[in-house]
């Protein structure tokens, strides 16, 4: 899993969607052919309206698959999600190969599972976009999800928080308009996918995007699954990431550069360190503090972004006795985990030729191995 934070909620809504256009471009380059799904609500629609800006997207070749509707809600009603995609997405781009929607109005909501499940079955997923809701669910697959079943679609009863997640988004006028339930995608079917990009904004979600991230796999946080899929990346504005571990130091890093971990950096400093304790330290560690170290070095990298790169290298090259045991704004005395910290905030700013020069200057102390 990769975690990418950004300072603004427009910032991450670009990335995820240069990531999500990278992916089904390069699905059509090697299969001739993408397959997609799509999730609604209002943490998609930043990176939707950029992923239908990009170019060079040869968009009839890709195929859109719905995650999830309502049961018995209109196409019309302006919380259906059919209309939310057909607004925001499939009216905005080519005529697409196919677009595969979930009729929420069904005569027989089983029978229209079975028909959205048989065609998903025959088109492998090469990317699935989708987002985290305020109660830790994937789709509708509200807490205790079922991590089990194979079936492509299933109903779903949805739960109180999930309701009034969606009366909060202003998608309707009360509680009771909300429906109850809903045809959801099933968590194994989501991660059958190949990709998975999660775009998660706004501080209401920061206690769900803890839990998912960093607590335990269980079916109560449906979305801590995502920790088991081989090709994820979460895109998360600071208020989302805002309680994960030590995300409050490094954004404190962003806005003061006189901290005392600051103060220790220096380029003689970082390079002594570096070449003293290399083997020691590990590959991991070293190629992550070289990596912002070249990205510090970088005239594009912004002032924000800088602080946050000197107080964690300030922080890595530190003397141990220097370090208490605890440090009470990190929560952590650890070199990587100061270091992953870091390289979330910045990951915007982390260029290829970065990463590059850091393989480079690490075959100096590890070889070729990987």
């Amino acid at each position: 899993m990769e975690k990418f934070i950004y300072k603004t909620k427009q910032e991450m809504g670009a990335s995820a969607s240069a990531s999500a256009a990278q992916a089904i471009k390069e699905a059509i380059e090697n299969k001739g052919r993408s397959n997609i799904i799509l999730a609604t609500g209002t943490s998609q629609i930043e990176m939707l309206k950029n992923l239908v800006a990009t170019d060079g997207i040869d968009w009839p070749k890709v195929t859109m698959f719905h995650l999830d509707e309502y049961i018995a809600l209109g196409a019309e009603h302006p919380a259906s999600f059919r209309k939310f995609l057909k607004e925001r997405f499939v009216d905005k781009v080519p005529d697409l190969q196919a677009v595969h929607f979930v009729n929420g109005n069904a005569d027989d909501p089983q029978v229209e599972c079975q028909r959205v499940g048989n065609i998903i079955a025959a088109n492998p997923i090469d990317v699935a976009l989708i987002g985290i809701g305020e109660n830790g669910h994937l789709a509708f697959n509200d807490p205790p999800a079922d991590f089990e079943t194979e079936v492509p679609f299933i109903i779903v009863e949805l739960d109180e928080r999930c309701r009034n997640q969606q009366l909060g988004e202003g998608w309707f006028d009360t509680l009771e308009q909300v429906p109850q339930r809903a045809i959801s995608m099933s968590i194994q079917q989501i991660m059958k996918s190949a990709r998975l990009i999660v775009t998660v904004p706004d501080k209401r979600k920061a206690e769900a995007v803890r839990k998912a991230l960093e607590g335990q796999v269980t079916p109560m946080c449906p979305a801590s699954i995502l920790q088991k899929h081989k090709n994820c990346k979460i895109f998360m504005d600071a208020e989302a990431a805002s309680l994960l571990s030590g995300i409050k130091w490094s954004m404190k890093m962003a806005e003061n550069q006189s901290n005392e971990y600051s103060k220790e950096y220096s380029e003689e400093g970082f390079w002594k360190k570096v070449k003293k304790h290399a083997l020691k330290a590990g590959k991991e560690v070293i190629e992550k503090a070289l990596m912002l170290f070249y990205c510090l070095q970088d005239k594009d990298t912004p002032k924000w972004a800088k602080g946050v790169i000197v107080a964690a290298l300030g922080y890595f090259i530190c003397p141990v006795d220097a370090i208490p045991d605890v440090v009470p704004v990190v929560g952590f005395a650890d070199d990587l985990g100061v270091l992953v910290v870091a390289l979330a905030m910045v990951a915007a700013h982390i260029k290829e030729e970065h990463k590059q020069k850091a393989k480079e200057t690490l075959k100096t102390w590890f070889g070729d191995s990987e």
